[in-house]
């Protein structure tokens, strides 16, 4: 009954080791007319408010920071 388990593992690990024998191609293929130029969408335009926001910010940083 032993050998039984050994033989019937034995055969378990021959086929795993058969399926993985496979032909696999481990790198795509190259291509050669890819496009790295990225264009940003334009940004939204800030309304007034946001402006005297955003300004009232960068004039506290300068005061805080300097120039």
């Amino acid at each position: 009954m032993k050998t039984l388990k050994y033989i019937a593992a034995a055969i378990m690990i021959v086929f795993a080791l058969f399926g993985c024998s496979e032909d696999v191609k481990e790198m795509p293929p190259r291509v050669s007319d890819i496009n790295d130029n990225f264009i940003l969408p334009t940004p939204p335009k800030l309304t007034n408010a946001e402006s005297d926001m955003v300004e009232a910010k960068r004039e506290a940083y300068y005061e805080v920071y300097g120039n």
